[in-house]
Formats: structure tokens, sequence, C-alpha cells
């Protein structure tokens, strides 16, 4: 990891932070996962990553927005918001295997609760 590469997961990390709007917060999330894909220079993982990333912000953008209001979502969240401070720092301490482990975790939990939205009773399509 660089200092630059930190500064622009805690630059995200501040407008995920300072977001209002729902819509804005699930966007600076997805700009603050793909930030974390791109710096770890794997450009076939990168690739692959991108070519899905619309896919992953439409299911993301509807379970959340479906659900905004609720507990559970509102939740997901701030549990969310604490991974992403969690990887920055284990970034910073230069745990490679801490945050691949708590970056796992973080991924399947967030993969749990977007199909927990119904989400997952839609096609490729219907996300496109």
């Amino acid at each position: 990891r660089t200092a630059g590469d930190l500064k622009r997961l805690e630059e995200i990390y501040g407008e995920i932070s300072e977001a209002e709007d729902i819509r804005e917060r699930i966007t600076k999330h997805g700009q603050f996962d793909a930030a974390v894909v791109e710096m770890s220079g794997n450009q076939t993982f990168l690739v692959l990553v991108s070519m899905l990333r619309a896919i992953i912000d439409r299911s993301t953008q509807q379970s959340v927005l479906g659900t905004a209001d609720s507990p559970a979502t509102v939740k997901a969240y701030h549990d969310a918001h604490r991974a992403h401070r969690r990887l920055i720092d284990l970034i910073r301490k230069r745990d490679a295997e801490g945050a691949a482990a708590h970056w796992r975790r973080h991924l399947d939990l967030a993969e749990d609760f977007v199909l927990s939205t119904g989400v997952s009773d839609q096609s490729v399509l219907d996300l496109l």
C-alpha cells in the first residue's frame, strides 16, 4: 500500500461519513469497494470486478433503497461503515492477513444482507 492509497481510502470514507442521502452513501460505499480492488494491483481481479460492478451496484442500490428505513438496513449500513474503518486501519498497520480475513468476512455479511432483501429473486437482466 502507498500513502496515496491510504489517503484515497480515507477520503472516500470521509465522504461516506458526511453523506446524508442514502443513494449517495450507497454510491460511495461502492466506490470504496472498487478502490480496494483497484489498489490490490491484481489486474485479472480488477477486470472481472469491473465487468460485474454495474450489476453489484444496481443490486445493492435496489436492496438498500427498498428497505432504507428498516432496522436491518440501518444496522447493515453502520456495520459496513465500521468495516471500512477497520480495513483502513489494518492496511495502515500492514496487516495483510488480518485485512484479507476482515474483508472476506465483510463481503460475506454484505452478500447475506443483500440476498436477504429479495434482490436474488431478480435475474441479471432485471438488474441491467
